[in-house]
């Protein structure tokens, strides 16, 4: 899988911090409205996906650029 190479200026911390209130916001989404769950998660995953960048997932189940 490949991953953009995306800097949002954050920190680790504040990252974390956003990724868990995004999978938060998420998991409402998917009980009010399953289809736009999906179509969420389908049009993220596009928007960050790319086919040029190796990637590997660290020891937090996050993907990181291995350069």
């Amino acid at each position: 899988m490949k991953v953009s190479n995306w800097d949002n200026g954050l920190t680790a911390e504040q990252q974390a911090e956003m990724d868990a209130k995004w999978e938060e916001l998420l998991a409402q989404v998917k009980k009010v409205d399953p289809k736009l769950y999906k179509k969420i998660q389908d049009e993220s995953l596009e928007y960050f996906l790319t086919d040029d960048e190796p990637v590997v997932v660290n020891e937090n189940n996050q993907y990181q650029l291995n350069l």
